[in-house]
């Protein structure tokens, strides 16, 4: 990234906008027009200083007990069908019950999770563009060629406060349902993870029915795809991606060149397998580079992060 300068004469690097983790800059039209800059004499960007970002913190020994009661109603959280991986297949319909495709205007746009009865977990970018009655959230569904799921109609977007949709800062959302969901082999929700770990070095499981291909390819998935990653420390991730990488985030290293988050696997859960065999969410996918480029990490909300404000909302 080439050096610069912002409107405030601090020494920074033209980063793309999705790049640069500072609301302050990005706070205003006026803010970014004063701080653009031109990233290989191509692309529009912005200056964004050098200076390092302090990483959220938050007290989690508080009623965790109380938490997990609030958000898993159905004492199941967390059980599939799935006893292997492998890596970039076709699910087990009966393997991620928790898993929810969005859809708009009947067509699939992004991926979300179950989290309750009545929430479904998501990522704010997912909720823009897009009006509240226009979204459905399908259930039970692994194949959405199918009349197999079950439809729910969205009454209500709780996007996350400091949320900034340049940045994509804090980019997780909670979508109310229009009625409570009936529990089946099918339909279940996923387990929270435990707020004092990090997972680093961990192999997690992304589920969801994004593009097949990198580049343009305009196609997604009509079944549901799922691959594993291992999750990457903080440092290895912001070395590759040239950029500043928050605690609120977490991140993978693809396993092989043809293996990524992409398009339309966005509002989906990365997920591991704790010690009692139960399903944990413990990112949602945010990020990644353009044309779903396998040599950088994906990005991922760190759950872990906001299980004080899910827990807040999703009752």
């Amino acid at each position: 990234f080439q050096e610069c300068q912002t409107s405030k004469n601090e020494s920074g690097v033209c980063r793309y906008v999705q790049h640069c983790f500072l609301p302050s800059i990005l706070s205003s039209l006026q803010q970014f027009m004063n701080n653009v800059c031109i990233i290989e004499n191509r692309f529009i960007g912005v200056c964004c200083p050098n200076f390092p970002i302090q990483a959220i913190s938050i007290d989690w020994q508080d009623n965790q007990e109380k938490f997990d009661d609030q958000v898993n109603t159905t004492g199941e959280c967390g059980v599939g069908t799935n006893t292997r991986i492998v890596g970039g297949s076709d699910a087990n319909n009966k393997a991620w019950p928790w898993m929810v495709a969005l859809m708009n205007n009947k067509k699939f746009y992004c991926g979300g999770v179950l989290i309750n009865d009545r929430y479904v977990l998501t990522a704010a970018h997912c909720t823009f563009g897009v009006k509240k009655n226009e979204i459905i959230a399908r259930l039970g569904d692994f194949d959405l060629r199918s009349d197999k799921g079950e439809d729910y109609k969205v009454v209500e977007i709780k996007r996350h406060g400091q949320y900034n949709r340049f940045t994509l800062r804090n980019d997780i959302a909670l979508l109310k349902i229009q009625k409570p969901v009936t529990f089946n082999e099918f339909t279940q929700t996923v387990c929270f993870p435990d707020p004092t770990k990090n997972y680093t070095g961990r192999i997690a499981t992304l589920a969801g029915w994004g593009r097949l291909q990198g580049g343009v390819s305009p196609f997604t998935s009509d079944v549901l795809q799922e691959v594993e990653f291992p999750v990457v420390t903080n440092e290895e991730c912001a070395q590759t991606h040239g950029l500043p990488i928050p605690e609120s985030l977490i991140c993978t290293s693809a396993p092989s060149k043809d293996k990524s988050a992409c398009n339309g696997d966005s509002g989906g859960p990365l997920m591991l397998l704790d010690d009692e065999n139960r399903w944990k969410v413990i990112g949602i996918v945010s990020w990644g580079r353009r044309g779903c480029n396998t040599k950088f990490p994906s990005v991922f909300t760190r759950v872990t992060t906001y299980m004080d404000w899910i827990k807040q909302h999703a009752i």
